[in-house]
């Protein structure tokens, strides 16, 4: 499946960034979002350890 994030992130409660746009293929909702969690730590030159927070409400599977 293909899912699309399109919301805020967090680190540590804040809001970090207002609009992340993110897309990834997986099998689950949790992969998904520890996916595009790490996609984001990858673009922003964050530790693949640091901790960000992605809200499930704002992630959907893309239709084909």
């Amino acid at each position: 499946m293909i899912w699309h994030y399109r919301g805020p992130v967090k680190r540590f409660d804040r809001v970090v960034c207002r609009m992340y746009d993110g897309y990834t293929t997986a099998d689950t909702l949790g992969k998904a979002l520890s996916n595009i969690a790490y996609k984001y730590k990858k673009e922003n030159g964050l530790a693949p350890t640091a901790r960000v927070e992605l809200e499930k409400l704002f992630i959907e599977v893309e239709e084909l």
